[in-house]
């Protein structure tokens, strides 16, 4: 009987040598894979602390966390990753960082300052983030991106290509579909004074 049981990926201090065809090598060494992408820009991820055990979203556990560094030598463990590896070969082909407290608490920050004025319409108009969205949508259904991502799920899931980009990558495209039809219903009843279901803005 085949073994069914789940492993979870390794976390590991060091990372493993990278192997995997030169197209997909390529194309992973112009992305951010030992980076996060916070407040806007890309970041270096940041040592973990000893003496913390898990991450936390408190701003008084980031104080009292900085306070403990100051008054006693905390060694930094080094920051941690987790080799990608694809099942078809069982070779890594890449590397990710595990996210430490402060960069989790460091997020959740920005999103916090960034949520006030995200939610209020009169900032950040309905009609203006449909438009955003065309613009991503439009970006991802792009032939070359497309099979860029269809490359790179491939060697994570281990999948056949054609599958990875008519499947994987389709997907993403169908729901993205979806929800901008969605969108666009909300501004269309907006616009017409209601938000009844038939768009006529009645009721």
């Amino acid at each position: 009987m085949a073994d069914t049981s789940f492993s979870a990926p390794v976390v590991t201090e060091c990372q493993e040598d990278h192997v995997g065809p030169p197209e997909l090598s390529a194309l992973l060494s112009q992305l951010h894979t030992d980076e996060f992408y916070s407040n806007g820009t890309w970041t270096t991820p940041q040592p973990q602390s000893s003496l913390s055990a898990s991450a936390s979203d408190s701003d008084l556990d980031s104080a009292l966390e900085s306070v403990k560094e100051r008054i006693i030598p905390v060694p930094k463990v080094p920051v941690r990753v987790i080799n990608v590896i694809d099942p078809s070969t069982a070779q890594s082909i890449t590397s990710i960082p595990v996210a430490s407290s402060s960069d989790i608490n460091a997020a959740i920050r920005s999103a916090r300052e960034a949520q006030p004025a995200w939610s209020d319409d009169t900032i950040t108009s309905i009609e203006e983030r449909v438009g955003y969205f065309h613009t991503f949508r439009e970006l991802y259904n792009k032939e070359e991106n497309q099979r860029d991502l269809a490359l790179i799920l491939s060697a994570e899931m281990g999948s056949p290509i054609d599958f990875a980009r008519e499947n994987q990558v389709g997907v993403g495209s169908f729901i993205m579909d979806n929800f901008l039809e969605i969108m666009e219903d909300v501004v269309k009843n907006n616009g017409n004074g209601g938000d009844n279901d038939d768009g006529n803005g009645e009721g």
